[in-house]
């Protein structure tokens, strides 16, 4: 719902681009006022909103402008508007697999927007294209501006950590996926990023057993830590975290 400063108050983000910014700006702010790091323990499920409003912005651009070229003509702010809202009733995977396309397309004529399947497909198929490179953007951003950022009068970068690691949703993964990927390339010139401290949360029926949601993002995230030393491992069903 957005959040104050002294200085002033920010709105509710819109895409992920911007929920990556400001959670730099949280941790900055947090930090020149408290002693000590800062953690968010939950970090893919805090920036999944993001990639889903990512995600459904890119889709209705691409569907609206297919429906452009097929019909001849161009869509008001207001058309845009109630476009997204319906899209969103629709509440499209984040996918781009042949029965998503599919689905889409009997729910777009369903609301009064008919599109050839293979439109529908090949929008769905950029949308999430699009939609990974923009998380992948802030993902990359979020690590370089951690690594950049002064707090405490210059003195130090901002001191932060982020936990991840149990969010099985598309976005979520998309998350995990994505910040990973951004570690491994490393900082402007390949080094190693030390901020934030990244945290994978290990638990039984989420990531740690072949066959289970997250497991082959605990995979990625073993590969990651053997080439850039983060993330590190929080064992959640470890006794003293179980409970």
């Amino acid at each position: 719902r957005g959040f104050h400063t002294k200085n002033g108050s920010i709105r509710t983000p819109q895409n992920i681009q911007s929920y990556a910014t400001l959670a730099t700006i949280v941790f900055q702010t947090n930090q020149n006022e408290e002693h000590g790091g800062q953690a968010i323990p939950a970090f893919d499920f805090f920036m999944a909103p993001g990639v889903r409003k990512t995600f459904i912005r890119q889709l209705s651009d691409r569907l609206l402008y297919a429906h452009s070229l097929l019909s001849g003509r161009s869509f008001s702010d207001e058309e845009r508007k109630s476009f997204v809202e319906a899209l969103r009733g629709l509440d499209p995977p984040l996918a781009h697999t042949d029965a998503a396309a599919e689905a889409l397309a009997v729910g777009l004529d369903r609301i009064g927007y008919q599109l050839p399947a293979t439109a529908v497909r090949l929008a769905l198929e950029e949308a999430y294209q699009r939609t990974k490179r923009d998380t992948h953007q802030a993902m990359e951003g979020f690590v370089h501006n951690l690594n950049t950022m002064h707090s405490r009068g210059g003195n130090q970068v901002v001191f932060s950590s982020v936990n991840y690691g149990t969010d099985t949703s598309e976005e979520g993964r998309m998350v995990i996926r994505e910040l990973l990927a951004a570690t491994v390339e490393g900082l402007g010139q390949g080094e190693v990023p030390i901020f934030p401290i990244q945290i994978f949360k290990v638990k039984e029926g989420v990531n740690y057993n072949e066959g289970e949601p997250n497991y082959d993002l605990f995979r990625l995230a073993m590969e990651t830590s053997a080439k850039r030393l983060f993330p590190n491992f929080s064992f959640l069903d470890a006794p003293f975290n179980l409970q």
